[in-house]
């Protein structure tokens, strides 16, 4: 959906996939936001267990505000209340997954005002981005980057999309991430492992992705990244 009334509350996908979700528009808003799964995340609530693929989100409009992610557009604080805000614990977007734009991100295209968390935990990203200004793995960016934390947390998590403006927006705290080579650089996201894709395919994984939970949350499977 588009921008309007978000969604607040908890979600278990209990490790069910979306497939065949598609949303296009090319209006010309200046204050536009758009998700696959819900157009906005308010306040506080958990995703978990779930994945999408085969969908397909274009948001590439001419307005000078346009974010779009495969979970949510937005997330925003409600009422001054967040708590823990929402957080995504063992959710994926795959390579099937197309999100076009002027901001997009796997995840979330912007976390909104101040005071709003996102917590990333155990999940991967290996959507296919194309923004036409910023493209990032998770979040697309945060309403003041220039603070020392963003209120977005990733860990254990790691993604394969070309996200050309680096794994996270600026300040976020990441602990224990991986991303490709050459794409986890930008915007200071100095605690991401860029890694090549055979170095995180099948058992290389292991060697190369080592404080992954491999016991209980990660399986690795020969010729792919971890699931």
């Amino acid at each position: 959906g588009i921008s309007g009334n978000g969604f607040c509350g908890t979600l278990d996908g209990d490790n069910h996939v979306i497939y065949g979700s598609y949303y296009e528009d090319k209006v010309t808003s200046s204050n536009y936001m758009a998700g696959l799964l819900f157009f906005g995340l308010n306040g506080k609530g958990q995703i978990k267990n779930l994945g999408i693929a085969k969908s397909r989100l274009d948001t590439k409009v001419a307005g000078s505000g346009c974010e779009g992610g495969a979970f949510a557009g937005y997330k925003h604080e409600w009422n001054g209340i967040d708590g823990n805000g929402v957080v995504f614990e063992n959710c994926f977007v795959d390579d099937t997954v197309y999100l076009l734009g002027k901001c997009v991100a796997g995840f979330v295209g912007i976390s909104r005002f101040a005071g709003s968390k996102i917590t990333i935990n155990n999940c991967y990203s290996a959507a296919n981005l194309t923004g036409g200004q910023f493209a990032r793995a998770f979040v697309c960016w945060t309403w003041d980057e220039s603070g020392p934390n963003s209120g977005i947390t990733i860990q254990n998590s790691y993604s394969t999309s070309d996200c050309k403006s680096g794994f996270v927006s600026k300040g976020a705290n990441i602990n224990n991430c991986y991303v490709l080579a050459n794409n986890g650089s930008a915007d200071n996201n100095a605690d991401v492992t860029m890694l090549t894709i055979a170095q995180m395919t099948g058992a290389n994984a292991y060697t190369n992705m080592p404080n992954l939970d491999y016991n209980n949350v990660w399986q690795v499977f020969e010729g792919t990244t971890p699931k």
